[in-house]
């Protein structure tokens, strides 16, 4: 939860091997006022969560990446203690209750609309 900050000021993780999904989805939340970090796999993902997760409000997490998977990292990020809400953009998750069982508080599906993810995002943080 953000603590201490505007809802336009979260700093956000995007994890995603998709470089065009990293670009579209930091463009959409940096032009909505978020602090975004990209990194565009699983262990990037993880060192940048290391390094910054006193500031990382929200985890924007791709499921399927070759190496580490999303799966991966949100069991790392959690072994390290960490509640940081995390909503998993796929196009393998076909519900929420598939997405909180994994440890998600939600998921988009791939390809999704940019009102969707920033609506998603607005929930998250709030």
């Amino acid at each position: 939860m953000v603590t201490g900050k505007n809802k336009s000021e979260a700093c956000i993780l995007i994890i995603d091997d998709e470089p065009d999904i990293c670009e579209l989805v930091r463009l959409t939340l940096e032009d909505a006022g978020h602090e975004i970090l990209v990194r565009q796999n699983g262990q990037a993902g993880l060192q940048a969560f290391h390094e910054n997760r006193e500031k990382i409000d929200l985890i924007l997490l791709d499921i399927a990446m070759t190496g580490v998977s999303g799966l991966d990292v949100l069991e790392q990020v959690r072994s390290m203690g960490s509640q940081t809400p995390v909503i998993f953009m796929s196009g393998y998750i076909n519900n929420s209750a598939e997405a909180t069982g994994l440890g998600a508080i939600d998921y988009i599906n791939k390809p999704f609309m940019l009102d969707e993810l920033e609506s998603k995002v607005r929930s998250a943080l709030a």
